[in-house]
């Protein structure tokens, strides 16, 4: 804070007075240390000379810090804002500490298309051609010809509107602009990992875990519905034995799904997998060799999402599978945020709006670990 010469005099000379009160056998020595003082600022440029160098001789310069320092300590103090604490303000970092939130990493493990239009579509081949053995001279017959559908994942909005002041934006020491978008883009990102996987579909993408499921074989099943494989206890794993449940949850998928094929749960149920172990002891967990690399469970990766549900009776609590060709996430081009300070004066609005939509694509990609008995 910049202060006119005069005013520190003023200020001073008042703070003085109340010292002088309280100790008279000092006073001799004060009033001479300000006719010092009073003397230097009489001076020209004070408190600089005309060449820029301090204008106060220094040992009246020293006697003016040491009062300063210690003889009006009694008057002022930091702890008192009006009794000087307002000349001592606190240090105020440059960065804002900002709360973690856990989510799912649906959108990292599976295959992302990006569109302009309102929908996208793809042609479904689920359906296979007929074939039959023949002799020689038998005669030859038609057989059936395959049927081709077309899958399609709507676009979903979802949009937030934060407003501030203008006076804020301009007079804050933080870019609050820049910080609000960044909050936005992070609940929108935690939004849609929720839908990823609970999401009914219904103005929000369609979760993984939202279709049908049965314990038929992919070969028996209906496209769309999901395989699962019991633990054979309901809500937990089985008491001996818990991981072979989770080794054929592996094996029902097929070999060419396996390649690429990762491990989905929440860190709770993955402090529970960690501690599995073969009949020699081993766990069947792997910590990553290097840095940067996943932990593996039997052999496969293991990804922790925060929206798969804990272990509870009959829940979804862990899914297997290559998501890449499994689950599809459709983005229409990239967040928008419209700048609104017209709306209602002396505030900024900003109207942010993001479409995205998702499904599951191959129902024969992903298998699920149900925690019940059958």
């Amino acid at each position: 804070m910049n202060l006119e010469p005069t005013k520190i005099l003023n200020d001073l000379t008042i703070e003085f007075d109340k010292f002088k009160n309280r100790n008279e056998g000092r006073v001799d020595k004060m009033d001479g240390r300000l006719r010092d003082i009073e003397a230097a600022m009489d001076r020209p440029n004070f408190p600089f000379g005309g060449d820029g160098s301090p204008g106060i001789d220094p040992e009246v310069l020293k006697g003016f810090n040491d009062y300063l320092r210690f003889d009006i300590r009694s008057a002022m103090k930091v702890g008192d804002d009006p009794a000087g604490g307002y000349f001592v303000p606190p240090h105020r970092s440059d960065s804002i500490t900002t709360r973690i939130f856990e989510s799912s990493p649906i959108r990292q493990l599976s295959r992302v298309e990006t569109i302009t239009e309102d929908a996208f579509e793809e042609p479904l081949d689920w359906d296979e051609a007929a074939a039959s053995w023949v002799g020689e001279t038998e005669t030859r017959g038609e057989t059936d010809t395959p049927d081709v559908s077309m899958f399609r994942v709507p676009l979903h909005e979802v949009q937030a509107e934060p407003h501030t002041t203008q006076k804020l934006l301009d007079t804050a020491s933080y870019n609050v602009e820049g910080w609000l978008e960044g909050k936005i883009a992070n609940k929108f990102s935690r939004a849609e990992a929720a839908a990823f996987v609970n999401g009914d579909g219904v103005k929000q993408p369609r979760g993984l875990l939202t279709y049908p499921t049965s314990t038929d074989a992919d070969s028996a099943r209906a496209y769309g519905t999901l395989e699962y494989t019991p633990t054979g206890a309901n809500g937990a794993f089985a008491g001996s034995n818990p991981a072979d449940a989770l080794i054929d949850c592996t094996y029902s998928l097929k070999a060419e799904y396996r390649q690429g094929a990762v491990w989905l749960m929440g860190r709770r149920t993955a402090a529970a997998v960690r501690k599995m172990k073969d009949g020699d002891g081993t766990y069947l967990w792997q910590p990553a060799a290097t840095a940067g690399q996943p932990h593996t469970f039997v052999g496969f990766p293991v990804t922790l999402g925060e929206d798969m549900p804990e272990i509870a009776t009959g829940s979804f609590s862990m899914a297997f599978g290559n998501f890449q060709r499994g689950y599809i996430v459709v983005d229409h081009a990239d967040m928008r945020i419209l700048r609104d300070p017209f709306t209602k004066k002396g505030w900024v609005k900003f109207y942010t709006t993001k479409r995205v939509g998702g499904a599951v694509y191959d129902s024969e990609a992903i298998k699920l670990v149900k925690f019940a008995t059958s």
